[in-house]
């Protein structure tokens, strides 16, 4: 468990730990080599000084510091949404919003040099919106046909 958690200084800690550890170990077997210990007895002492390592690891991660104050704050956010709301400083409609004309855009393309169909179609549809506001504003300062005022105020208000 703490392995997973815990700082790149307890690691090292850990590592250093380690290192000095097989060092002490490395001079107990030249002592057991002098000694003429059997395959048995060294097999054993190979085994316990793994086990002794890993001991001394775990110990020190164990004593972790587990610096990680954000990972314990994301434990509030559910049901800080659900009692308070979403922030709208965070809210991502606007900005998905601004990409629909774009998404329609593809959409309708062929999907083949897409930028250039998406861009004239852009174009086309904000040429198009600007000629049916200026109608508009001429409708309320020339009197027009109301068959015309009438499709006009009717396209005025689908916008």
């Amino acid at each position: 468990m703490g392995e997973f958690r815990s700082s790149k200084g307890d690691r090292q800690e850990a590592a250093r730990a380690i290192e000095e550890l097989r060092e002490g170990q490395a001079r107990q077997s030249n002592i057991d080599q002098y000694f003429k210990l059997t395959s048995t007895q060294q097999a054993k002492r190979s085994l316990e000084e793994q086990q002794e390592r890993q001991q001394v690891v775990d110990d020190i991660l164990q004593q972790a510091t587990f610096n990680f104050p954000k990972m314990h704050l994301l434990s509030h956010y559910g049901s800080q949404i659900t009692d308070f709301g979403t922030l709208p400083q965070y809210s991502t409609e606007v900005t998905e919003a601004l990409h629909k004309p774009l998404k329609d855009a593809y959409r309708r393309s062929n999907r083949v040099d897409a930028a250039e169909q998406i861009l004239n179609r852009i174009t086309r549809d904000y040429a198009i919106r600007i000629r049916e506001l200026n109608l508009i504003a001429l409708s309320r300062d020339v009197k027009m046909p109301a068959d015309v005022q009438k499709m006009l105020k009717d396209v005025a208000a689908d916008r």
